[in-house]
């Protein structure tokens, strides 16, 4: 076994222990936080929220492999820990953007698990790829709203995107409890948590130089759509699991739902089908590694997600009957997760039409 995967091992039996059935984890989806500190924490005790942050800054300095690993896990069991949007999309940006003293003092305590960030870019009128920036700062000062944040609620400290005084595009770093921030945080369908943030005059620190900041932007949803396609892959095989072993268990007029040649047929192909988009997302994972942030393999993977995920959950459901939707039965969570997950950092029709743009003849 290569030591990829003896960490992401040791991170499912970590979370199986926790979330070992759907009870377990609706109890902690359905707290205020809307997770669990005491796995955060061990996770934090792991180094998993420093695994791919450079030694000197408190990281592990392990590969995007190893991380796209670790995320295969969480979307497995659904962990509602937000480990992408609380740290490694973030912190992306400030090992990216950030002086050697603000990398020094927010990774370190990041890559332990005793700060969370969330990124604050997205407003209201905006669409992928073409996120409208109204937020400004003067003098020091952030004044807008952010609308959605994921990960918000339980943020320490944001990166907020805003209009620096010479009119370009800015990242800046403000306390998520400071003057003048007031936060709305809020249930997502997946049972997540987001938050609606307005900032009124709120002291704002500058991210680095204010330089690169859009080429950083871009390349970071590239980072974000290929790692979250490495969590939803996850949640596809988990999901097909569960399915195949529920029509083996249950019976009708007297014999296993799996002796019918339909969902045997069904669950093979649901199974080519996860295949192809891991494999997909395997090679996406693989350009990340290379240093290559290419949109248009982001969006091959996104598209393919989009519209894979989405069938494969719905076959899930219809493949368990009338219980596969209650709330009681872990399947229902798989279709939540995966369809939400189609919608973030660009939906499917968006990258597809992001690929036909891209087409030249």
């Amino acid at each position: 076994m290569t030591e990829q995967n003896e960490f992401a091992e040791a991170v499912r039996s970590l979370l199986a222990a926790h979330y070992e059935n759907v009870t377990a984890r609706n109890a902690v989806s359905d707290t205020e936080l809307g997770f669990s500190e005491e796995v955060w924490n061990a996770l934090g005790e792991m180094n998993v929220q420093g695994l791919v942050f450079p030694e000197e800054f408190g990281g592990l300095e392990a590969s995007v492999e190893d991380l796209a690993a670790v995320l295969a896990e969480v979307g497995r069991v659904l962990a509602p820990e937000p480990l992408l949007d609380a740290v490694f999309i973030p912190g992306f940006l400030v090992e990216r953007l950030g002086t050697d003293e603000q990398k020094t003092r927010i990774l370190n305590p990041l890559s332990t698990g005793e700060l969370k960030l969330a990124l604050a870019h997205e407003e209201y009128g905006s669409r992928w790829p073409g996120i409208r920036t109204a937020a400004t700062v003067a003098g020091g000062k952030l004044t807008g709203k952010k609308f959605p944040v994921a990960a918000g609620p339980s943020a320490d400290l944001l990166v907020v995107s805003a209009k620096q005084e010479n009119g370009s595009l800015g990242l800046y770093l403000v306390d998520a409890k400071a003057d003048g921030v007031t936060s709305v945080s809020y249930p997502t369908n997946d049972e997540r948590r987001g938050a609606e943030i307005t900032f009124d005059g709120a002291a704002a620190e500058l991210l680095g130089t204010g330089a690169d900041v859009d080429e950083a932007l871009a390349d970071m949803y590239v980072y974000a759509q290929i790692l979250q396609g490495a969590e939803t892959v996850g949640s596809m095989r988990e999901g097909l699991k569960i399915t195949v072993a529920y029509i083996k268990q249950r019976e009708q007029f007297g014999k296993p739902l799996a002796v019918h040649q339909t969902l045997q047929h069904r669950a093979s192909d649901l199974h080519v089908l996860n295949e192809l988009t891991a494999n997909l997302v395997v090679q996406a994972v693989e350009t990340l590694a290379k240093g290559e942030y290419d949109k248009k393999i982001a969006s091959q993977v996104k598209l393919q997600l989009g519209r894979a995920g989405t069938q494969a959950a719905e076959q899930y459901v219809q493949m368990h009957g009338g219980i596969g939707i209650t709330f009681e039965y872990p399947i229902s969570h798989y279709l939540s997760r995966m369809v939400a997950a189609t919608r973030t950092y660009g939906s499917t029709e968006d990258h597809l039409r992001v690929l036909a743009e891209s087409i030249t003849v």
